[in-house]
């Protein structure tokens, strides 16, 4: 029998490759239906199949095991094939559909059995139905064609009594041996130049799948299928007409800039299939010729749509100049120069056309229908059919389900249509001009999404929101703190006659007044007392470098140095006072006229490192802390019987809630003792002792106190009601560990810069929602803030795709002290509310179809993509 054995072509070799990835399933399957509708002959039909089925070789092509692991061809003598009929006349359609679909899903026996099935289905008594399936190893979309136009026309023949041809069809004989040649010869050579030329440079890979569950990747698959609107198909057959062009370079223009947009990549391959027929023997050849190939375009911003649609016609014909040579050999050369293993996702995403139509014979008309296997081997493939017949087109979306869900490719279709839409409307507008959000989804990502007004405040500064409580509990516990504790009246008291202090040493409106101490009363009672008069505290960590607290201090333009008994102050030519409760509880009570701030003014400036250069100071102004906090207590409302404890530095702007939050309800808050935050035992520790209700902490300390926690079975009787946490991401596992340790606190991820005062967004965990996500969202925007995912060019991204995010609304602070480029660089006019401004993060982010948004990373070059994790430079400090 080794005479009558073939080497496969690598055509076949790809698809072997294929059923090799993915044994047992319906991936290589090719099935269709030639409907005929007219009085038809069964007997006639069922002997045009088999003169068709005994004229081409390549359909009896049979597989043999090798004696490696690539089968051989084997060529089979003809046999009779007899119909089975099977009469669906009396079956709803919805059935016979269903019918078709489960046979096109069971695979083939591959080795010494036939690779083909056919079926006549009875529709009713003007309809019939030839099914036919094969394994795309012997036939691929174009011999489909080829082979029922042969049938039609050999069933007309024999209806008619014309003789019929007694010469075989040409073989696919003829092209193994053909390949053979090629594959030796100076084609192949220039082919393979041409190939290795265009990847010189290695692709990046892109995926349009959101990428935010574990589910591990597969080849199964579903279909969604669009019909364009008459109007739709109108306007592009005479854009097409009027410009000259295709409708597949159309709609491939209008996808390469969609996935642009998606990915935020510029370099892109869509993989698109190509007959791979030289000769007009090949094209009437039946067998598997088909040549999936990769069309690499650079998508730039810059060029107008027109221009762009014409050089993706012009690669498309350069491309099909070079189709012949194999797709597996070109991935095996870039797999060995550019010593990448995963190069079989050179094509990820492909797209291609689908001439259909309804044709008319003697007495009966006839069409073929091609079905789904249920499998694809891209993440996303898109045909266009298009009814020459009718002028009806659809697109048929096969997309991976473990990478997609059918909202992600509804969301797909969507930027999709929109960008083609605009396209066909302004045609010689930049790319960056075309808009990819319908305004629909505008209205919901702007509006609706961001639909959180400011909560009314009950006073207008930071201090005045604590004055309000001591006027009304000022016998309640303020703060506790180590070997002592204050009242609301006590902390007002002492604040008051250190304020007069300051008043008497010209502190107003504007000053700017160091603090330097740690955790202690005498730091909230200095900070207190600048707010009362009227200054802007600046806080200064005892712990920073000498150096960098001296540039602070003659950045800020600090007029005075309020320093912590012991504590070293670094050098600044101003005045210092030493702030002692001891010294300032001896003080005689006098009243005393203070400076009244509103608020406009400036409440306080906080550093920030920056990943580059030196530290730059933030400037917050009352309005926008009160109103953080009135909305974080509408949010997450404390009552007075909560404890909340201050234990990040007041350096960092999530001090700012543990330094005041508490005095909105009446509650208390605990100082945790200077050096305590490093050691999770001491953290535990006070939790018992002292009863604390609310905590912040970064996930990597979360991680450490978690597990102090369970050594110490914290879950049974701990105090803790919620946990914050913040400054660098938070970790799917680590929530699920918290939701296993401490699965009665409730865990809140927050998120927001300095310049947005504090946090511009929560997220509240929930461990099964949150179980299978690669990552936690960082929430929802906080009551008056509003966020925006955005283009480059200020254009509003669509759900599910990255952009740099933006925060607006009544968080957003004043500005950079001294830095006024710097100020008009990061806070912009905000162009979507009049008036108002926005600041620029330098975050990447997305929305997600629940109205969260999802941080990716950073925009600068220092941050890894989202792919390879998080740096934890990426959110905010805390």
């Amino acid at each position: 029998m080794s005479e009558h054995t073939y080497s496969l072509t690598h055509a076949q070799r790809r698809v072997w490759f294929t059923e090799l990835l993915e044994p047992d399933t319906s991936i290589c399957n090719l099935t269709a239906c030639v409907k005929f509708k007219g009085n038809i002959e069964l007997d006639t039909l069922e002997g045009a199949l088999n003169h068709s089925i005994s004229r081409n070789d390549a359909i009896r092509f049979q597989l043999l095991e090798g004696e490696e692991l690539e089968p051989r061809l084997h060529l089979t003598e003809y046999k009779y094939y007899p119909l089975r009929i099977i009469d669906f006349s009396n079956v709803e359609m919805i059935e016979i559909e269903q019918w078709i679909q489960d046979q096109a899903s069971i695979p083939f026996k591959l080795f010494n059995s036939p690779l083909y099935q056919f079926y006549l289905l009875r529709i009713d008594s003007h309809e019939v139905w030839l099914f036919a399936k094969f394994h795309h190893i012997i036939m691929d979309g174009i011999s489909l064609n080829v082979m029922g136009n042969q049938i039609i026309d050999l069933y007309q023949k024999m209806k008619k009594k014309d003789p019929l041809p007694d010469q075989p069809e040409p073989s696919y004989l003829s092209y193994i041996e053909k390949e053979s040649q090629y594959l030796q010869s100076p084609r192949f050579a220039k082919d393979r130049l041409f190939w290795t030329q265009t990847f010189e440079h290695p692709l990046e890979y892109h995926s349009l799948a959101d990428q935010t569950s574990l589910q591990k990747q597969s080849t199964s698959a579903s279909r969604d299928t669009i019909i364009l609107s008459p109007d739709l198909e109108q306007t592009i057959r005479i854009f097409c007409e009027e410009h000259k062009i295709n409708i597949i370079s159309l709609f491939m223009a209008s996808f390469y800039i969609c996935i642009s947009r998606i990915t935020s990549k510029k370099d892109l391959a869509i993989g698109t299939y190509y007959g791979n027929r030289g000769s007009k023997a090949e094209k009437e050849m039946l067998g598997m010729f088909v040549s999936s190939l990769p069309i690499r375009i650079t998508v730039d911003p810059d060029t107008d749509f027109l221009s762009f649609v014409r050089t993706i016609g012009r690669e498309q014909l350069s491309v099909m100049r070079h189709q012949r040579f194999p797709y597996n050999l070109l991935v095996n050369e870039l797999r060995n120069e550019q010593k990448e293993k995963d190069l079989h996702n050179l094509i990820g995403i492909s797209m291609q056309y689908q001439p259909l139509q309804w044709h008319n014979a003697d007495d009966f008309d006839y069409e073929t229908a091609l079905y789904f296997s249920g499998y694809t081997a891209n993440e996303l493939s898109v045909q266009i059919q298009e009814r020459i017949d009718n002028g009806t087109i659809q697109l048929n979306f096969d997309y991976q389900n473990t990478l997609f869900s059918l909202e992600d490719i509804k969301r797909i279709q969507s930027h999709l249509l929109t960008i083609l839409e605009n396209a066909l409307k302004h045609p010689h507008s930049f790319i960056r001009e075309l808009d990819m959000t319908n305004t629909r989804e505008k209205q919901k990502l702007l509006y609706e999404f961001n639909k959180t007004e400011a909560v009314s405040p009950k006073a207008f500064t930071l201090h005045g929101l604590f004055e309000r409580q001591a006027a009304f509990t000022p016998e309640r516990l303020a703060i506790r703190f180590s070997g002592g504790s204050l009242t609301y009246a006590e902390l007002d008291m002492y604040a008051s006659r250190l304020a007069a202090h300051l008043a008497a040493r010209g502190v107003t409106n504007e000053s700017i007044v160091g603090v330097l101490s740690e955790r202690s009363p005498d730091m909230l009672i200095a900070v207190l007392a600048v707010l009362k008069a009227g200054g802007a505290y600046l806080p200064l960590d005892p712990a920073y470098p000498k150096e960098r607290l001296s540039y602070m201090l003659k950045d800020s333009g600090a007029s005075l140095l309020l320093t912590q008994p012991g504590c070293s102050a670094p050098n600044f030519s101003g005045e210092t006072l030493e702030v002692d409760m001891t010294s300032l509880a001896s003080e005689k009570a006098e009243n005393h006229e203070f400076t009244p701030a509103d608020g406009g003014s400036l409440a306080y400036v906080i550093y920030t490192s920056g990943s580059t250069g030196q530290p730059k100071g933030v400037a917050v102004e009352h309005r926008q802390a009160v109103s953080f906090l009135t909305g974080m207590q509408h949010q997450f409302p404390l009552s007075e019987d909560d404890i909340v404890m201050v234990k990040t530095s007041f350096s960092f702007d999530a001090s700012v809630w543990q330094l005041f939050w508490w005095s909105l309800s009446g509650a208390s808050a605990y100082l945790l003792p200077p050096g305590w935050e490093k050691d999770p035992a001491l953290i535990v520790k006070a939790i018992h002792q002292e009863n604390v209700t609310t905590a912040h902490f970064i996930p990597a300390m979360l991680n450490s106190f978690l597990d102090q926690a369970e050594i110490e079975r914290l879950r049974d009787s701990t105090s803790l009601k919620r946990v914050f946490a913040g400054g660098e991401p938070l970790a799917p596992r680590t929530a699920a560990r918290f939701a296993s340790v401490l699965p009665q606190v409730s865990l809140i991820h927050g998120y927001g810069p300095t310049e947005a005062t504090v946090d511009a967004a929560f997220y509240v965990l929930d461990p099964e929602r949150d179980r299978d996500r690669l990552r936690i969202p960082i929430g929802k925007p906080v009551p008056g803030a509003r966020l925006y995912v955005l283009d480059p060019y200020l254009a509003v991204q669509p759900s599910g795709v990255a952009g740099e995010l933006y925060i607006a609304g009544a968080g957003v602070a004043r500005g950079y002290l001294n830095r006024p480029a710097l100020t008009e660089e990061r806070f912009l006019e905000d162009p979507f509310y009049p008036g108002e401004r926005m600041y620029k993060t330098g975050d990447v982010a997305r929305w997600l179809p629940d109205g969260n948004i999802e941080f990716l990373g950073r925009t600068d070059d220092q941050a890894q993509s989202a792919a390879t994790g998080l740096s934890r430079e990426k959110l905010k400090r805390h």
